[in-house]
């Protein structure tokens, strides 16, 4: 580390020392996380530095965000009510977000057990949680593949084709670290790299040093592709299991319906087809459609899109 370096690190750690002392004077606080690049020796200049701060207040729903400035250092905290963390800590729909921050932060002090032992608890995901954010990151990988191959290879559209590239490797950033067991952290691509360094090295690394041409382009994008097709038995097991549970003919809102309820995933842009037709396309479901009302009263039927599970195919 060079002299600068460590300058700028004995100056950050000192403001957080004088901030911790005066959060201790303050009797409401039972607990404070430092997170980031305070965290994880990344700092440089003009870094800020974040906080959780636990308060002991347990009736209320508290959650304030503040900028604070300590010898001259911006301080970003978010105070949270005890109760109203370990909620949001236990939730299924924010635990992803929470157990990674915990996972990469630092507990500075804690005056409460509890607080203590969910930052001291697992370290690497769950099944269920390992299961969803492959779920998410696969359908978000297939929605990124549909419209990259339009975009590159019909349109021959570079700037938005490269954009689209970019986002569908750090979707499969995702996928490789939840496959590792692991917590997503800020940055995903790097996370990726060290796990997965021979796929990286010929996807993002090759994105941001070589020149972008739409045939580089392309053979990023067929690269991406199999790494999914490679591992689909694994990434789309959840919804492969529910249909097939089912048995039977499961039109695109029911199914819809079940990973919006299930796995809290959203159908936005009404593109989650595009994950159930890739699905077909391999045999795994088959296409079919169902006659459906729009509105109760409706007196005219239409056909809606459907699928049941091909139970001759190996997954």
């Amino acid at each position: 580390m060079n002299t600068n370096m460590s300058y700028i690190k004995k100056r950050y750690n000192s403001a957080l020392e004088k901030f911790i002392e005066k959060v201790r004077r303050d009797s409401n606080i039972i607990a404070a996380f430092s997170y980031g690049s305070i965290t994880n020796d990344n700092l440089w200049e003009k870094s800020d530095i974040d906080i959780w701060l636990i308060s002991k207040e347990n009736s209320k729903k508290v959650y304030k965000q503040y900028s604070l400035v300590e010898d001259d250092i911006d301080f970003q905290v978010e105070l949270y009510s005890r109760n109203y963390f370990i909620e949001l800590v236990d939730s299924p729909q924010n635990q992803n977000f929470f157990r990674t921050v915990l996972n990469e932060s630092k507990l500075l002090f804690s005056t409460d057990e509890t607080i203590e032992k969910l930052f001291n608890g697992d370290k690497f995901l769950g099944d269920r949680d390992k299961e969803e954010n492959l779920l998410k990151s696969a359908i978000y990988g297939i929605i990124c593949i549909k419209k990259a191959e339009k975009l590159l290879m019909v349109e021959e559209e570079l700037v938005d084709g490269f954009s689209l590239i970019q986002k569908l490797v750090c979707h499969i950033a995702c996928i490789e670290i939840a496959l590792n067991n692991e917590f997503r952290g800020r940055e995903v691509i790097s996370q990726g790299l060290k796990l997965n360094p021979d796929f990286f090295n010929c996807t993002y690394m090759t994105l941001i040093k070589n020149d972008v041409t739409i045939l580089s382009l392309v053979k990023i994008l067929e690269l991406c592709k199999e790494y999914i097709e490679e591992r689909k038995d694994v990434l789309f097991h959840p919804i492969v299991r529910w249909m097939k549970e089912e048995g039977e003919i499961r039109g695109v809102s029911m199914i819809n319906e079940y990973l919006k309820k299930k796995y809290n995933i959203s159908n936005d842009g009404n593109e989650l087809t595009d994950t159930y037709n890739w699905l077909a396309e391999r045999d795994v479901l088959i296409k079919v459609s169902e006659s459906i009302k729009l509105m109760d009263k409706s007196k005219v039927t239409f056909e809606e899109a459907a699928y049941y599970y091909n139970f001759d195919s190996d997954i």
